[in-house]
């Protein structure tokens, strides 16, 4: 095998993340959507909460849980990729590069706490409007 056709170790740890990723978040999708459909549960309509609980209820094949982390694990997995550029440029000496995928990083994982903060602030006033509705509505 000449050098030219050496698979690059950076371009197969991407794929490796990306497909496994993809792979984690396909099988978390299909045994909620599987367990949700012979269950007959309906989805709840509060936000899924991050925590140790979240785990604990997929553990025991609970619905919503496996749902929710099918996704998160959807949406990490270019996290993990951008995460993997960045070193791999980074150990290769490509700095311009690995300062880019650095850059992405704390762009997207500063778009994520501030879709957070507007989520929580969203929650609060649909609550407080919810209140002054029942507040409002004769009984």
């Amino acid at each position: 095998m000449n050098e030219a056709s050496k698979p690059d170790p950076l371009a197969r740890a991407v794929h490796v993340s990306l497909l496994t990723g993809s792979v984690v978040s396909a099988l978390l999708f299909i045994a909620g959507l599987v367990i949700a459909l012979v269950g007959g549960k309906p989805r709840p309509d509060a936000a899924p909460q991050l925590d140790t609980a979240l785990f604990r209820a997929a553990l025991h094949f609970d619905t919503v849980p496996l749902l929710d982390l099918g996704l998160l694990a959807l949406m990490l997995t270019p996290l993990v990729r951008i995460v993997i550029l960045a070193v791999g440029w980074a150990l290769r000496r490509d700095f311009r590069f690995a300062l880019v995928a650095l850059t992405v990083l704390l762009l997207l994982i500063a778009s994520l706490f501030i879709g957070v903060d507007e989520n929580s602030q969203g929650r609060a006033n649909r609550q407080a409007h919810r209140a002054s509705l029942n507040a409002t509505i004769p009984r």
